[in-house]
């Protein structure tokens, strides 16, 4: 991970050179693996920024090259009064459940 975001954070305009950034695995999580980059921003004043910045630019390289990130996914089913349910899931929406099936 570290090659890739150090290869993105030179295209920053927001970083120094140096030091060099330092990446830490801290854990594993529900749907993926956490890690920490650390990085020396010359414009301190604007953490958002320079989040944004890194972030988007990950993001890019990541879909460039066919890199997946896991995300939760749930479904919910809905009982009406004759008994039926409808199959909802969050995993083909990003703006909430859309229904998947009737069941």
């Amino acid at each position: 991970m570290l090659e890739t975001a150090c290869h993105i954070i030179k295209m920053t305009e927001y970083l120094l050179d140096g030091p060099a950034p330092k990446d830490f695995f801290l854990e594993f999580g529900e749907s993926g693996l956490q890690f920490v980059l650390c990085v020396w921003a010359k414009k301190y004043n604007l953490p958002d920024e320079v989040k944004d910045a890194i972030n988007s630019r990950l993001s890019e390289l990541f879909a460039a090259e066919g890199i997946e990130i896991p995300f939760p996914q749930m479904e919910v089913r809905l009982k009406n009064k004759n008994n039926h349910s409808i199959l909802y899931s969050s995993s083909h929406s990003q703006t909430g459940y859309v229904p998947i099936r009737r069941v």
